[in-house]
């Protein structure tokens, strides 16, 4: 079952998140730095000089090929699944398949601080309401700010089994 749930999250990052093979400002702090800490004059002066610099990662590495972005991708899905599960949500695996890749899928996006963050939607989730929460995972800044249509897509999938 959790092959099948990281193999619905693996597609839907690789369609929603897109492959660059170097690294890139996130499109949230380049849009809202103040939000993040970041004057923004100092957003601006990063956005000017980022194609100058040589930024690394990894062991010394400048880009990734595809096939090592999935490979890192496939781990870190199965890792993130077992965090949500111990730390998160401990019946994940009660619920559909589905149900289980929307939140690997907001764990990924959000991280494990932002899932914990949609108590109700949690709540909603053990007792097996699943409309209330594809509501609860509509009243949130994730999707009226950050990325409207993904959240809703995602909740309408949970809604099917409402």
């Amino acid at each position: 079952m959790k092959n099948q749930v990281i193999n619905i999250v693996f597609q839907s990052i690789k369609t929603h998140e897109g492959f660059v093979d170097k690294p890139y400002i996130d499109p949230l702090r380049k849009k809202n730095p103040e939000k993040y800490g970041i004057p923004k004059s100092v957003m601006n002066t990063i956005i000017k000089y980022f194609d100058k610099l040589v930024v690394t990662f990894g062991y010394g590495f400048t880009y990734i090929t595809r096939e090592e972005a999935d490979a890192v991708l496939k781990i870190r899905l199965s890792n993130l699944y077992d965090d949500i599960k111990s730390k998160v949500i401990p019946h994940l695996e009660q619920h559909p398949v589905e149900i289980q890749a929307v939140f690997l899928e907001m764990g990924y996006q959000l991280g494990l601080g932002g899932l914990k963050s949609f108590k109700k939607t949690l709540k909603y989730l053990e007792m097996k309401k699943y409309d209330l929460v594809a509501e609860e995972m509509l009243d949130s800044y994730w999707a009226k700010v950050q990325t409207p249509e993904r959240a809703k897509e995602l909740s309408q999938i949970v809604k099917k089994y409402a």
